[in-house]
């Protein structure tokens, strides 16, 4: 999802400029704990039902999430089991702090329960 991509590498490197422009420990030490967060969160993989591949999620991919799905028509296609959607959500919690500097773009902001909701499908 390239959404996920485009926060993850702002967040990279507001981390970067926060660590070393950190003037206390506690500032370092909460620049590497949303680095940490960061990569924990990426880290998640797509749902892959073992035994039944039909039911593996359409974005699974061996490499990533160690399987994928038999369904030719979903394989590749976007996420089906929720993990983009949580780690999108994610993203966007932590990148609000951001929202002054000038790279910082409007669509990343939270999104009510609701506007989630209507995305979804």
């Amino acid at each position: 999802m390239p959404e996920i991509e485009e926060i993850s590498t702002f967040l990279r490197q507001q981390y970067k400029t926060d660590e070393a422009e950190a003037l206390t420990d506690y500032d370092r030490t909460y620049a590497a704990s949303h680095r940490s967060l960061l990569a924990h969160l990426l880290a998640e993989r797509h749902l892959v039902v073992q035994g039944d591949c039909w039911y593996t999620c359409a974005a699974a991919t061996e490499e990533h999430d160690g399987g994928e799905t038999c369904d030719e028509n979903r394989q590749g296609g976007p996420c089906d089991c929720g993990r983009d959607d949580r780690i999108t959500q994610s993203l966007r919690l932590l990148v609000a702090p951001y929202t002054e500097r000038a790279d910082f773009k409007d669509e990343w902001r939270t999104l009510s329960p609701a506007e989630r909701a209507a995305r979804r499908w």
